[in-house]
């Protein structure tokens, strides 16, 4: 199974909150794809856990490094496909924007899907996505039970 793993999955994991489907999934040896989107977006809120402030305020201290030591996340980001944001991906976003009214890195999340026809994208932010995908012919998948289903047919 080919599939999107948005950034809720990974903040939640990071977090310790929210572990089981993406320990799930990882487990299944389904593919499983990220793109700069969701690793700035997983980045970002990365640094709000690990230095307790906003990521602005973290600039502004100039307390980034020390929030992130060498190469602990590398090998965490490195268990995922990489698929760039190509200019068709960029271009049908505000598209998606106005059509389903999206905020500018969700529109980017489904555009990548879409452009990779990918059929699941698996994401905790199931408000944001939920009505979107089943409108673009994508599963959402928010819960170990939706995966399970899935493999089992």
């Amino acid at each position: 199974m080919k599939l999107f793993i948005d950034s809720s999955l990974l903040v939640e994991y990071v977090k310790n909150t929210k572990t089981e489907l993406l320990e799930y999934l990882v487990a299944s040896e389904s593919d499983l794809y990220i793109s700069s989107t969701v690793v700035s977006e997983f980045f970002f809120h990365y640094l709000a856990i690990r230095g307790g402030k906003s990521p602005l305020t973290l600039k502004v201290n100039r307390q980034i490094a020390s929030c992130l030591k060498q190469g602990e996340y590398t090998g965490f980001l490195q268990q995922f496909g990489f698929l760039e944001d190509l200019a068709s991906v960029v271009t049908r976003a505000p598209e998606l924007m106005q059509r389903h009214n999206l905020l500018p890195n969700d529109a980017l999340i489904l555009a990548t899907c879409l452009h990779h026809s990918l059929p699941y994208l698996a994401s905790y932010d199931e408000n944001d996505f939920r009505d979107v995908c089943t409108a673009e012919g994508i599963t959402l998948i928010s819960s170990v039970d939706e995966a399970k289903q899935l493999l089992a047919d």
